[in-house]
């Protein structure tokens, strides 16, 4: 019996594996949203609108997920 037990339980360590490779794309494409947002708020005709969406999204996934308390 505790040989299929063993043999049903998962790899810990494969799955902190995913959610880090997770968390750092994430945290590029969020980088990489809130940069080009900064670089359309600085052109002569700056527009906000891609920066503020960024900076919301940020701030939401921040507190969803940053925030649970599950370290």
């Amino acid at each position: 019996m505790s040989r299929s037990r063993l043999a049903l339980k998962p790899d810990t360590g494969i799955v902190r594996g995913m959610k880090f490779i997770q968390a750092t794309l994430v945290f590029g494409v969020i980088g990489f949203v809130l940069s080009w947002g900064i670089l359309a708020m600085v052109q002569p005709d700056g527009k906000p609108w891609l920066l503020l969406a960024g900076t919301a999204a940020y701030l939401v996934l921040f507190w969803r997920k940053g925030c649970t308390g599950e370290h």
